[in-house]
């Protein structure tokens, strides 16, 4: 009988080790930082640049909160405070952080800027209510059947919509005692795959 896994096998493996299992729903209370969290020791940093609309600000900002061993990482930000730059720049910055859950590692500190600070904060102490649909959480509230609630879902989509932040940039570990990371390009896709599957950014 053979042991051989699938290639479909291989990867489901793989994404588990590096992932975790499918995430629930969308926190609803923004993630804290753990006490006895490893920082840096050997950072390494580069420019990143991605376009954010309010919902994806959200994700980021609310962060993730592992529940049990099958949970690899802790997701936490800080901020949005205002950061004076070398150019002059005092839009409001915030950082979001993100720990293997089982070592305390912080692997990627992920630089954002903020542009609307007071429909964010408003966000964070209010979160929208989330559900979950096809493996990914969606909003919760429904649409109107006529004429004049379909044109309100329409326009509160695309204030949703609205680029109101951005991603700067991304600090990585490369102690190799550590962690193995590759090369920049597979650092930053790495980081956004966590992104991607845990925060659905």
């Amino acid at each position: 009988m053979s042991t051989e896994l699938s290639p479909e096998d291989r990867a489901s493996l793989f994404h588990h080790v590096h992932y975790g299992a499918p995430p629930g729903p969308a926190a609803q209370v923004r993630v804290t930082p753990w006490s006895d969290m490893d920082p840096f020791s050997k950072p390494k940093n580069a420019a990143w640049e991605k376009n954010l609309n309010a919902e994806q600000l959200h994700r980021l900002l609310m962060g993730f909160q592992p529940m049990d061993m099958d949970d690899k990482w802790l997701i936490y930000s800080d901020g949005p405070v205002r950061k004076q730059n070398p150019d002059g720049n005092d839009d409001p910055h915030a950082s979001v952080y993100m720990y293997r859950s089982w070592t305390g590692t912080l692997c990627f500190k992920i630089d954002l800027v903020v542009e609307d600070v007071v429909g964010t904060l408003s966000r964070l102490e209010n979160p929208p209510a989330m559900e979950v649909q096809d493996g990914l959480e969606t909003g919760a509230e429904q649409s109107n059947t006529d004429a004049e609630g379909s044109e309100a879902s329409e326009k509160e989509d695309t204030t949703q919509g609205q680029i109101i932040g951005r991603i700067v940039g991304l600090t990585w570990e490369t102690d190799e005692e550590k962690v193995r990371f590759g090369d920049e390009k597979e650092v930053k896709e790495y980081a956004g795959n966590v992104c991607k599957f845990l925060l659905g950014v």
